[in-house]
């Protein structure tokens, strides 16, 4: 981990693009690393989608010191796995979803131009109902009973269908872990 702590460190910023409180800067290392990151002035969270020899891709999510949750890490083999990993866990809080899109569109360019794959001339984004919730106060419900409520959380990350919650109340919730995934069906913002 040091030694990614370091090559890290030697990454230099080609290009910094502002679309309203989302600032997007974007590294290279050499011709297979690079880095996207992806901070919220609103929340003082950061995303970053790097690799540093296109067959190891790891998706980092930093939350605001003040915000008290798990940092996380995830490695992928597949690029487009995680890249999609990454759009997905940006931070788009109190963002207009058509500034959304021409900054997820600018990581994509850039994310395609690295990977030396086919521009994507009209993307479509994907949204998830979560995803303006991370980082946020959710409830988590029972999966038979969508009235039981079993606990109270903040949502850390969504992983496909699933969604990763930091439990800060157990109200019926039998498991003791204090992170845990949920079905996105089960989980609602507060």
């Amino acid at each position: 981990m040091e030694n990614i702590a370091k090559k890290n460190n030697s990454f230099k910023c080609i290009n910094t693009e502002v679309f309203n409180s989302i600032e997007l800067k974007f590294y290279i290392l050499n011709d297979c690393a690079y880095k996207i990151e992806w901070h919220s002035k609103m929340t003082g969270a950061t995303a970053v989608f790097a690799t540093f020899n296109n067959d190891e891709y790891v998706v980092t999510r930093n939350w605001s010191q003040s915000k008290n949750l798990e940092n996380f890490d995830l490695i992928f083999s597949d690029n487009k796995a995680a890249f999609k990993h990454f759009l997905l866990n940006v931070d788009v809080i109190k963002v207009d979803p058509y500034v959304i899109n021409r900054a997820k569109k600018c990581t994509t360019d850039f994310f395609t131009e690295r990977e030396g794959l086919d521009e994507i001339t009209n993307p479509k984004f994907f949204y998830s109902r979560l995803q303006s919730s991370i980082g946020m106060r959710v409830n988590i419900y029972d999966q038979s009973t969508k009235d039981n409520l079993i606990a109270k959380g903040y949502l850390l990350q969504l992983i496909g269908g699933k969604a990763q919650v930091q439990i800060s109340e157990r109200l019926d919730l039998r498991a003791r872990k204090p992170i845990q995934i949920f079905p996105t069906k089960q989980v609602a913002l507060v």
